[in-house]
């Protein structure tokens, strides 16, 4: 598995964690299954946004139950890094179009979701500035922060391993490896936020993901 398809399995786990909060976490879109019933009386028109999955979802989950299936999907990421980075740039433009249509709980945990991911950044900053700077780094509550954060996306890669390994054949002697390459995912998924914030102005349209 490359970098990109090891980032890709805590999507899963993420979803699995979301799920089992009361109130719900942060949905994904991959994997989600209704009925043609929700379909009918929710819809998809939401009018101008990128993120219509995300406000099905929420306004789904207000009138009807939501839960696991055991089942088996096949997620493909992106194929290259210009992708990677325009599917996040997507995505978090889509978090943004949407923030004007939910309720008021949810635009608040959509607003922190969205500083957590563009604050991800300071996990790797911040132990730089205090190696370089020795005591005079700008972010002394760095190391703080960053540790707990750091141990969640770690138990989070493992779960992703975990739930992958038995379809792609992957030993336990292949985790030391796994665990790196979810390193080098991470530190691509810190910089993601700051592309769209950088080049978001530039997208006009709904760019599609290349994933053959």
């Amino acid at each position: 598995m490359n970098v990109l398809s090891v980032i890709e399995t805590m999507r899963t786990s993420n979803d699995i964690i979301s799920l089992s909060l009361s109130p719900r976490g942060v949905w994904h879109g991959s994997g989600f299954m209704a009925k043609v019933k929700v379909e009918k009386e929710i819809g998809w028109d939401f009018g101008p946004v990128r993120a219509e999955d995300l406000l099905f979802h929420l306004n789904a989950a207000k009138k009807f139950r939501y839960g696991l299936m055991k089942g088996f999907v096949y997620e493909i990421p992106p194929q290259n890094l210009i992708d990677y980075f325009k599917q996040r740039r997507r995505w978090v433009l889509g978090i943004l179009d949407a923030l004007g249509k939910m309720s008021l709980k949810d635009k608040i945990k959509y607003a922190l979701n969205l500083v957590s991911w563009y604050s991800s950044a300071l996990g790797f900053l911040a132990p730089f500035f205090i190696l370089i700077k020795d005591a005079a780094a700008p972010l002394p509550i760095g190391p703080y922060l960053t540790g707990p954060i750091w141990l969640t996306l770690m138990l989070m890669l493992k779960d992703g391993f975990i739930s992958t390994r038995r379809y792609v054949d992957l030993s336990w002697r292949s985790l030391p490896t796994f665990m790196a390459k979810g390193i080098i995912g991470l530190m691509l998924e810190s910089i993601a936020p700051w592309y769209a914030l950088t080049t978001g102005w530039k997208e006009k349209g709904f760019h599609v993901i290349d994933k053959d």
